[in-house]
């Protein structure tokens, strides 16, 4: 287990405004990002008792600018990291620490697997998924798109958002967080409601158990690998299970 960084004591207005500046980036830029996906259909009636109505007919593809303006968030923060002095550059990375706990992430893989299959069939007796879509469909219809997701999926998803919501988050909110469960919690909140825009609570469920996992490893590891391998081992299985759908950027909205 790998000991985490020492961090020198804020003052009470540097602790207040590294609070502000997590509650900004984690949760006020998702937030916008919701509020920005349909916002005729959620929000006409608001905003035509404000007069602003014709803000809602301009010609912006924003459903679509969601997930690439989100990502984009990760490149100033790696920047952001590797300006800071006190960062590891090690932990972008951090191979050995995930060798080190490699057995505890597989020992434990069949069983989240497991939960995700029937977690699968819960939503399909529940009548939760859309017309067309049940268990394993992806795999029935388009088994190529698995491979795809298998290759591709870690490097454009699951690092990004790794290294925003773990490593970034990690080194820089531990002063004010600590390095106990207030941090795993409150970093599972923030990862769930990153996918705030999806507008939907089986998004927000399973990210936020998906959070608490990812959150512990990188407690555990300070390895970046090691968080994108687990991220990525279980989002494929969500994705090939049909649960997936429900992060699938094809549904961002469609609640």
């Amino acid at each position: 287990m790998t000991t985490p960084q020492d961090h020198p004591k804020l003052t009470p207005r540097a602790r207040v405004s590294r609070l502000l500046e997590l509650t900004l980036i984690f949760f006020g830029l998702p937030g916008v990002a919701a509020a920005l996906v349909d916002p005729e259909q959620r929000f006409g009636d608001l905003f035509a008792r404000l007069r602003l109505d014709q803000l809602l007919t301009l010609p912006l593809p924003i459903s679509g600018l969601v997930f690439p303006s989100l990502f984009a968030l990760s490149l100033p923060l790696l920047l952001a990291l590797l300006g800071d002095p006190k960062f590891n550059a090690r932990e972008l990375w951090n191979a050995r620490a995930f060798l080190r706990d490699a057995k505890r992430v597989f020992l434990i893989l069949p069983f989240g697997f497991a939960l995700l299959v029937g977690f699968a069939f819960f939503l399909d007796m529940a009548d939760i998924f859309p017309e067309g879509r049940e268990p394993f469909a992806l795999v029935k219809q388009a088994p190529i798109i698995v491979v795809v997701i298998f290759v591709f999926y870690p490097w454009f998803s699951c690092y990004p958002q790794e290294l925003s919501h773990r490593t970034f988050f990690f080194h820089r909110y531990e002063p004010v967080l600590g390095t106990g469960f207030t941090m795993i919690l409150v970093n599972a909140i923030a990862f769930s409601w990153f996918h705030a825009p999806f507008w939907n609570p089986w998004a927000l469920l399973m990210t936020f158990f998906g959070g608490l996992l990812f959150a512990w490893t990188y407690q555990r590891t300070r390895s970046t690998l090691a968080v994108t391998v687990e991220h990525w081992l279980y989002g494929w299985w969500a994705f090939v299970t049909g649960a997936g759908y429900f992060v699938f950027a094809g549904s961002v909205g469609n609640s």
